[in-house]
């Protein structure tokens, strides 16, 4: 644990205590549930597009943000 003394004026300060450690490790967790929630949500997207159009490496648009999906990975270009 880190501790950090934070004075939001002169006279009135408090001390913030952080879980550096566990924080990191839920955080990182945590992104990767989601991405693998994405990643699920954006496969099952793409074998529909797949089955429809036969394409083997479906490719979405989203604004600039373009999304290549293949069997063994999802790429962000």
């Amino acid at each position: 644990m880190t501790t950090k003394s934070v004075c939001t004026t002169d006279t009135f300060c408090t001390d913030q205590i952080y879980r550096q450690t566990n924080a990191n490790q839920e955080s990182e967790n945590s992104v990767w549930s989601n991405l693998r929630r994405l990643a699920e949500t954006i496969g099952d997207y793409a074998v529909e597009i797949y089955r429809y159009s036969n394409d083997p490496e479906p490719v979405f648009s989203n604004g600039g943000t373009r999304v290549l999906i293949r069997p063994d990975r999802i790429d962000l270009i």
